[in-house]
């Protein structure tokens, strides 16, 4: 297995990881004391949440886990370095905070959003049929909240990865997604927004290459089918 790309079956817990990676950068970049995830490929049925190896979760159990089930890592990959794999816990727990907070904030909703585009960008890269789909696309597809940047997922050349952009300093959107307000920039992190009624209800604003963000939205619903998180697990309850 090549290093960190996963095998048939393992991708939505790698997307999962690669998730809570993003959540956990964003949170360091607005707080002091996280621990940053650094997710690694350890077998084909096994993920490091960090380099160090110190809490190891089975795709399953991490599938769980990033849904708000109890779920528990390998006992001997915790037991390696207890304060590491303590900091880790404690940096997730973090994360499905901001999942659960019943008024979303700029800095959240930031988080949230790069989150879920990080799991799409894995798709991107990893998926068969996405990779098919979007076969000789380039460009950025880029968010925002105002004049808020809040992400971008960008190929800027035939060969390149699919990757996550933060900064928006350097780039130039071939498709500009823009939210009017925090409640829609919310539910565009979740996974929920309609592609058709939103719009319509100016809940959002879409400038650019249409036919690319139409590939991108169809890749970004089968991740929200796939990818769990606490927030959705509790509103199907």
């Amino acid at each position: 297995m090549k290093a960190n790309v996963p095998n048939e079956g393992q991708l939505a817990a790698w997307a999962t990881a690669c998730s809570l990676g993003t959540a956990s950068k964003g949170l360091s970049l607005k707080f002091s004391k996280i621990k940053v995830l650094s997710p690694t490929i350890s077998s084909k049925r096994h993920i490091a949440l960090t380099q160090g190896k110190s809490l190891v979760f089975s795709n399953q159990n991490l599938l769980k886990l990033a849904g708000g089930e109890l779920a528990l890592p390998l006992f001997r990959s915790f037991c390696q370095n207890p304060f590491d794999g303590i900091r880790t816990i404690s940096t997730m727990q973090r994360v499905k905070a901001l999942y659960l907070e019943s008024k979303p904030t700029p800095d959240q909703v930031e988080i949230l959003l790069q989150a879920a585009l990080s799991a799409s960008v894995c798709y991107l890269n990893f998926h068969t049929l996405a990779i098919d789909l979007l076969a000789g696309e380039i460009g950025a597809i880029c968010f925002r909240l105002g004049p808020r940047h809040l992400g971008s997922v960008c190929k800027m050349k035939n060969g390149d990865p699919w990757i996550l952009e933060r900064d928006d300093s350097k780039i130039q959107p071939s498709v500009l997604l823009s939210f009017s307000d925090l409640r829609s920039a919310f539910r565009g992190a979740m996974g929920l927004t309609d592609p058709y009624v939103d719009p319509a209800e100016k809940n959002l604003s879409i400038k650019g290459r249409i036919p690319l963000l139409e590939k991108f939205g169809y890749v970004s619903r089968i991740v929200s089918r796939e990818v769990p998180n606490p927030r959705n697990n509790l509103d199907e309850q």
